[in-house]
């Protein structure tokens, strides 16, 4: 069972053999949404959510790191391309390494400055990424 708490309202995620079910329920703190996931429908998303996990990973290695300046310059690069891969990204920001640049584009992904594509591949120079200011977003 999983807990989220969006928007002042609990959700409760809980993984079932059965058919996806949708439910609404009264608790001491309020209404709860309750989600029963199927083990084929957590199967077909766990190939992206571990592409996710070791993505996350780059964006941690620059935890307590001052990147300001790379996230700038990373913000003018997606001004300049609007889309690309993070091959594109690595050779416009030449002066950092690819394992920084690689966590600066999925840092700028979780806040949401850009969207980029784990589906089909790991987090690779071919993932593609799309920059979600220049759709006025």
């Amino acid at each position: 069972m999983v807990v989220d708490k969006s928007k002042h309202q609990l959700e409760v995620h809980i993984v079932a053999a059965a058919a996806r079910k949708i439910e609404t329920i009264q608790t001491d703190s309020g209404l709860a949404t309750v989600r029963e996931i199927s083990y084929d429908e957590l199967r077909a998303r766990s190939r992206l959510a571990i592409h996710w996990l070791k993505a996350i990973n780059y964006a941690g290695m620059l935890r307590y790191k001052n990147v300001n300046p790379l996230m700038n310059q990373l913000a003018l690069a997606l001004l300049h391309r609007h889309s690309g891969t993070l091959e594109d990204l690595v050779e416009d920001l030449a002066g950092h390494d690819r394992a920084t640049v690689f966590g600066a584009v999925v840092r700028a992904a979780i806040h949401g400055r850009l969207d980029l594509d784990l589906s089909s591949n790991g987090l690779c120079g071919a993932s593609h990424w799309t920059n979600r200011m220049s759709r006025g977003e």
